[in-house]
């Protein structure tokens, strides 16, 4: 997400530049006539705009993430998004299978649950991932939910 951030720094500034130097003839009352003097100025709009759009797109997910809810039972993962509408999904302790997670010094991090593979159309093998973000101590999430996917597992097997 930062490199998008940094991406989109320069590009805004050279929308905003080129924009303000397709407006000099306006500023500066000198007509050329016809929509080119109006047309160059506004064809910079876009490219404001979507630069505005990627500058902001760090704040969208972070405003978005303290929406989001995740809880670990002894039946299964839980996400609760409640935005405009409330998004619930789940999975189950028995569908977990490879847990990957990464996290930082400070222990915030994510969590990647592999919950079914399958081989595509192409002949790929794909994996469906359940993904926690921004979780405080992401080790001990892994270790919580590794020892309920062995409790699971010794119920089912005794």
């Amino acid at each position: 997400m930062f490199l998008i951030w940094l991406f989109a720094i320069p590009w805004t500034a050279f929308a905003l530049f080129w924009t303000w130097l397709a407006a000099t003839p306006l500023r500066e009352g000198q007509h050329i006539g016809g929509y080119i003097e109006y047309g160059f100025p506004l064809f910079g709009l876009p490219f404001i705009l979507i630069g505005l759009g990627m500058l902001a797109t760090p704040f969208r997910l972070l405003l978005r993430a303290r929406r989001v809810v995740y809880a670990l039972t002894d039946q299964r993962v839980i996400q609760l998004y409640a935005g405009r509408s409330t998004k619930v999904q789940s999975v189950q302790i028995d569908q977990v299978g490879q847990v990957d997670a990464q996290h930082d010094p400070d222990g915030y991090g994510r969590l990647s649950i592999a919950t079914t593979q399958f081989i595509d159309r192409n002949r790929d093998r794909r994996t469906d991932a359940f993904t926690i973000l921004g979780v405080p101590d992401a080790a001990r999430l892994e270790r919580l939910l590794l020892e309920q996917v062995r409790a699971r597992k010794a119920l089912a097997g005794g």
